[in-house]
């Protein structure tokens, strides 16, 4: 568990709770107003706006996969 204003951790697994959450490679949960993953490995992104850099659908508000 990951929990802070801005939570930047590079290759991550597990939760993320924050108002900024970056990652390079995630597998989890984040949740926030930001969410931020360049690659999104059987996690999802819960906030307000969330962007999965290779995703089908790359930018969501709300909830992402």
């Amino acid at each position: 568990i990951q929990m802070g204003i801005i939570n930047v951790p590079g290759d991550y697994t597990g939760l993320s709770v924050g108002v900024w959450n970056v990652s390079d490679e995630y597998s989890g949960v984040m949740l926030g107003l930001f969410n931020y993953a360049d690659e999104l490995h059987d996690g999802v992104q819960v906030g307000l706006i969330n962007i999965h850099e290779h995703g089908r659908i790359p930018v969501t508000i709300g909830f992402n996969m």
